[in-house]
């Protein structure tokens, strides 16, 4: 009997020796479990070793100091999670990293800005339409910058919308100033100038009734001088503006000797047979047609 007391006692005070061993504080009090090491690999059955009942592994009663104080595990992308459950190195927040598109256009913003030559058009925008500012023949719809940075289609003839008819026209009609030389030598030697801002027609429908005059167009708006007279328009200078420009030689020899020098925009001569041509310089017209064209 006194044998195995003392195998018994010797065989705990070894398993006493190998708690110890392993780190853990052993207290009087306490009971031990044993748990037996399966095929004697490095891990227990739970992959734990012997732990006190009723106690935490650190001894203190509490979780133990290894299982919470790292938080949650990184997440897939190897961003840490940041406060408030966002990742950090994660997909972008929304509305985080948006690239600028066409909504920071300044095309449709209705102000004129950027680059463009008037409000939404011209520049890095669409073209404009006839009748806008322009800085350039790319600016415009039709491919035509006119002088004084509109766009107008060649031969586009504007009609004006004033009022008051100057005292250098013998009426206006739709916003057109006439002036009627239509008694033989009635204008003869003269020098009529076509008013601004109106179109302007020049009838020279008497014998000699505009020969030797000089006639100058406006600019902008359309020119249109008419000599159905016999020599009617003999030696006449008409000189062209900015706007569409034509003469009509009908009367007999109505345009003998007669010069026309063209402005920038459509410029057309046309005669009878028996009316004599117009010496005809087109200058910077973006077309010009002479008689028999």
């Amino acid at each position: 009997m006194t044998s195995f007391s003392a195998s018994r006692s010797m065989r705990s005070a070894l398993a006493l020796v190998a708690l110890a061993a392993s780190g853990c504080p052993l207290l009087a009090e306490d009971e031990f479990q044993v748990v037996r090491r399966e095929g004697g690999g490095a891990g227990a059955a739970a992959g734990q070793t012997a732990t006190p009942q009723g106690g935490s592994a650190s001894g203190e009663g509490g979780s133990s100091a290894d299982s919470g104080e790292a938080g949650a595990p990184p997440d897939a992308q190897g961003g840490a999670p940041a406060a408030g459950g966002e990742t950090q190195g994660g997909a972008p927040a929304a509305g985080a990293g948006a690239t600028p598109g066409a909504a920071g256009s300044t095309c449709a913003d209705r102000q004129l800005n950027s680059d463009e030559s008037d409000t939404d058009c011209g520049g890095n925008c669409e073209p404009c339409e006839d009748g806008s500012t322009c800085r350039a023949a790319a600016d415009c719809a039709s491919g035509r910058c006119a002088d004084g940075g509109t766009c107008r289609a060649c031969g586009l003839r504007l009609t004006s919308t004033e009022s008051d008819c100057p005292a250098a026209c013998t009426r206006c009609l739709g916003g057109t100033c006439f002036i009627e030389c239509d008694n033989a030598g009635l204008c003869k030697d003269a020098s009529l100038a076509c008013p601004p801002g109106l179109a302007c027609q020049v009838v020279c429908s008497g014998g000699n009734s505009c020969a030797n005059v000089t006639i100058g167009c406006p600019n902008g708006f359309p020119c249109d001088v008419a000599c159905s007279g016999r020599q009617s328009c003999e030696s006449t200078r008409l000189s062209c503006g900015t706007g569409p420009c034509g003469l009509a030689c009908t009367g007999e020899a109505a345009c003998n000797l007669a010069t026309m020098t063209c402005g920038s925009d459509h410029c057309e001569a046309n005669c009878d047979a028996l009316a004599a041509a117009p010496q005809l310089d087109c200058g910077e017209a973006c077309v010009c047609s002479r008689c028999g064209d």
